[in-house]
């Protein structure tokens, strides 16, 4: 572990709730199994749960760290990296679960029983994965992290106040990562921790602790020293632009970079990232550039092939990917275009660049890049004064900003306080979210059923602890899958599916007992989602996410041309 990760756990062990503010590709992830061995060897804990934003990120934690020490994982999907290494009630002693997974298991639904439990033909089986999470470390890693397009970020950060409400009320281990978390919601969660009467202590090097002024907020704070990662960081010499608009100019700029480098553009929407990728295309036939296309509509098998070619670190190579990246995907570039975002999302993005090995030598000898471009008014996802915040703080710095080392007024923790310094209030939370984390709290609080929680949803405009919209899984072929949103699925079925000569249908089916639920013709589809009022509410449809699979026969498929969602044989991949 690296000296900011170490002087934690001696604060987990004498029993404070270390919260670890630490930049990206710091090393915080790559701390849990040391940490899993030693709680368990030392009895601070019977195991380690570390809890991720994405599936996408538990699987590469799971792959790069857990795997090899006989760790598990635990995310829902029919996907799975390899069943006999699943943990559905999170119980090995080193498991890497999805925030989505973790939190319907800890408020009495696993996702492994949600089907039954929807219908009332059980209470599931939740106590034996409480007695899991209870006796171990929980580490919540960048749990704020807005979730894109189907997301609703303050949703997720309410869920995630009322389940640390809970866990510290119980004096349960507790870690909480982040090197991008907005200082509002840090203090709020530190706040709600010792309101429960558990010390919460920030972790973090010295520069981080003066510029966030720490002292002043009344925090306790350990600054620990770390010159080794500081010197290296401090090598690297960042050139930040401004750009109004996705022009030829751009599209030219980085098509140079690519020749000398890994290239990595984000844009804010899978629609936005196809027409780009479509466009980088086009300007590059008969080059030879390797392009690859990576979002959350993917399949899994084109995710996989994605992925996989992602480890080319060599010159020519584009990644045109979703905001997914920001957490779940590691790319390594030598220069990121994005679009116009909030600052947190910004230091994420930017720092996929440079993060080791031919990179991280081309970065410090050449330096790295970071090119913004669009107005406020392009973040479609986003709150606008949000992004109209971040994009006032990266012109104060006139482009001045160190992407990845955190000290002095060029640092990116300078830009992310002067962000959030320019909002008039919180928009890091909706207006009337912050009564669920009170509602919230009170069901974990009781000894209600999970029925309880059920109906809370269907008489709410939720469908999710997280979402208001409902993840469901689309069959590309009789072996791959995908997640899309059900309203998007449903919404837009006519326009994206080839009918091959005859109406595509879409057929809803229950894994569990096999039974089909609804189907109908695509022309009837929209038809179909408002009739399903007769048998599924809101509230029923987290059964969606869980419980029920949207599938797309051989009659028809999803449309690459719009939503990447291509075969292998017509590859997301470009060129390589």
């Amino acid at each position: 572990m690296r000296p900011l990760m170490a002087e934690a756990y001696r604060g987990l062990a004498e029993g404070v709730a270390p919260i670890v503010v630490a930049p990206t590709g710091y090393g915080k992830t790559m701390a849990s199994p040391e940490m899993a061995e030693r709680a368990v060897k030392e009895g601070l804990a019977g195991g380690l749960i570390h809890i991720a934003p994405l599936r996408s990120l538990v699987r590469k934690i799971y792959e790069a760290a857990f795997k090899a020490r006989g760790g598990g994982y635990q995310f829902h999907s029919p996907a799975s990296l390899e069943p006999d290494r699943k943990s559905p009630y999170l119980l090995k002693t080193l498991v890497a679960v999805s925030l989505d997974s973790y939190l319907w298991t800890l408020y009495r639904i696993p996702v492994v029983e949600a089907a039954s439990i929807e219908r009332g033909l059980s209470e599931g089986h939740y106590y034996p994965a409480a007695a899991s999470i209870f006796t171990s470390v929980n580490v919540f890693d960048e749990a704020h992290i807005f979730l894109g397009e189907t997301g609703d970020q303050g949703l997720v950060v309410e869920s995630v106040k009322a389940a640390v409400r809970l866990l510290a009320a119980a004096k349960t281990p507790l870690v909480i990562e982040t090197a991008t978390m907005p200082r509002s919601i840090l203090n709020g969660i530190a706040r709600l921790v010792e309101r429960q009467g558990m010390e919460p202590r920030v972790y973090t090097l010295p520069c981080i602790a003066r510029s966030l002024n720490l002292e002043n907020d009344g925090l306790e704070y350990r600054g620990v020293d770390d010159r080794e990662w500081l010197d290296g960081a401090s090598r690297i010499h960042w050139t930040t632009l401004y750009r109004e608009e996705w022009t030829g100019r751009v599209f030219n700029e980085i098509i140079s970079d690519a020749r000398k480098g890994k290239v990595l553009v984000v844009l804010n929407t899978v629609s936005r990232a196809v027409e780009i990728y479509k466009e980088l295309v086009e300007r590059t036939v008969g080059e030879g550039m390797r392009i690859t296309l990576i979002h959350g509509r993917l399949s899994a098998g084109d995710r996989a092939s994605a992925e996989d070619s992602l480890g080319f670190d060599g010159e020519g190579h584009i990644v045109v990917a979703t905001p997914l990246v920001e957490a779940g995907v590691d790319v390594n570039s030598t220069a990121v275009y994005t679009e116009v975002a909030p600052a947190e999302n910004l230091v994420q993005r930017a720092g996929r660049a440079c993060r080791r090995g031919r990179a991280l030598g081309s970065c410090m000898e050449n330096g790295g890049k970071v090119v913004i471009v669009g107005g406020e008014g392009d973040a479609t996802i986003y709150s606008t004064e949000a992004v109209r915040a971040s994009l006032d703080a990266v012109k104060s710095m006139s482009g001045n900003i160190d992407w990845r080392y955190p000290c002095g007024e060029s640092s990116y923790i300078s830009l992310l306080i002067r962000s959030e310094a320019n909002t008039t209030h919180t928009t890091y939370i909706a207006k009337g979210r912050r009564i669920y984390e009170n509602l919230f709290a009170a069901y974990l609080s009781s000894d209600g059923r999970p029925s309880a929680l059920l109906s809370v949803l269907d008489n709410t405009e939720l469908c999710s602890l997280l979402r208001t919209g409902v993840m469901v899984e689309v069959l590309v072929d009789n072996r791959d899958s995908v997640t899309v949103d059900l309203y998007w699925a449903l919404r837009n079925a006519e326009s994206v599916l080839e009918t091959h000569g005859r109406a595509p249908t879409l057929v809803l089916i229950d894994p569990e007992s096999g039974s089909v639920l609804a189907e109908s013709r695509a022309e009837n589809l929209w038809r179909l989602w408002k009739s399903m009022g007769r048998w599924t509410g809101c509230r029923r449809l987290l059964s969606a996410s869980t419980a029920t699979s949207t599938v797309l026969p051989e009659t028809g498929r999803l449309d690459p041309e719009y939503h990447g969602l291509s075969r292998r044989r017509r590859g997301c991949t470009r060129g390589g």
